[in-house]
């Protein structure tokens, strides 16, 4: 574990981006996996694999790594070969975790066969690496990235969604859908009369659903505007039109421009 904590250094002195990327990607993994009914050494794999499914960006040039405009052909195939370098490095470390293995080296698989760096194909992939495939994109395409900004939540649904069957495993795609919709609910909850009907503008409050809000925390923490109902609005935003916390599935949403580049690496 110390040489693996040192290997992930390394890669966070090359690339600060990669390492908040990479905690994020194991959070949603494991989300999803969860989801799925996976047991509890393969989660642990699956934590483990996001953390680390992009070290092999050690031997990837800087200047790849940051550049701002769009790769040409060469760079872009030095880029491809993150996951061969990264199980190469991995696998003196993690001989007996072969699932973590399997995530690095195939987490750009893609389900149609379409991928890289082995053109797996469907169930070929493991589970395990197709579920870091949706968590993986979710957060890259979320991301602020020095070739463009973060997209619209409504089209990054749209974009796992149009990939389900064809990029993605559309089980772990309806799973993740799953967990997004669970995550975004709001909560209502009843304020005390000297508070009502005014304003308080601070970060979100965080509760959970059916769970209690003291007037202290309201106040403090959130942003609350309290109607004749009595009822308060817990949170900085609605969730996206597409994402209903309750209701029909996902309605289509706008597509971003066909200029706007869509790199997940």
């Amino acid at each position: 574990m110390d040489a693996l904590v040192a290997v992930g250094e390394a890669l966070a002195a090359k690339d600060a981006y990669t390492r908040r990327h990479s905690w994020r990607v194991s959070a949603f993994s494991e989300a999803i996996g969860r989801e799925l009914g996976l047991s509890g050494r393969e989660l642990c794999d699956l934590r483990l694999a996001g953390q680390l499914h992009d070290v092999g960006k050690i031997g990837v040039p800087d200047e790849l790594l940051i550049k701002a405009g769009p790769l040409d052909d060469a760079e872009y195939g030095r880029l491809k070969q993150h996951p061969v370098i990264g199980e190469q490095i991995l696998r003196p470390l993690l001989h007996d975790h072969p699932t973590v293995l399997a995530v690095v080296r195939w987490h750009h698989e893609r389900f149609d066969g379409g991928g890289f760096p082995d053109a797996l194909r469907g169930e070929q992939i493991p589970l395990a690496a197709r579920i870091v495939a949706v968590a993986d994109s979710f957060d890259a395409m979320t991301s602020e990235r020095p070739y463009r900004s973060p997209l619209d939540l409504d089209d990054v649904v749209a974009e796992l969604e149009a990939g389900a069957g064809s990029q993605f495993d559309p089980r772990c795609v309806t799973a993740f859908m799953t967990v997004l919709r669970r995550a975004l609910e709001l909560v209502t909850v009843t304020p005390p009369p000297r508070v009502r009907r005014r304003w308080r503008t601070r970060a979100p409050a965080r509760v959970r659903p059916g769970g209690r809000a003291s007037p202290r925390n309201l106040r403090r923490e959130a942003r609350v505007r309290f109607g004749r109902n009595g009822l308060a609005l817990v949170g900085a935003r609605a969730p996206p039109a597409g994402l209903a916390a309750r209701g029909p599935p996902f309605a289509p949403a706008a597509r971003r421009a066909a200029s706007t580049p869509l790199r997940t690496l």
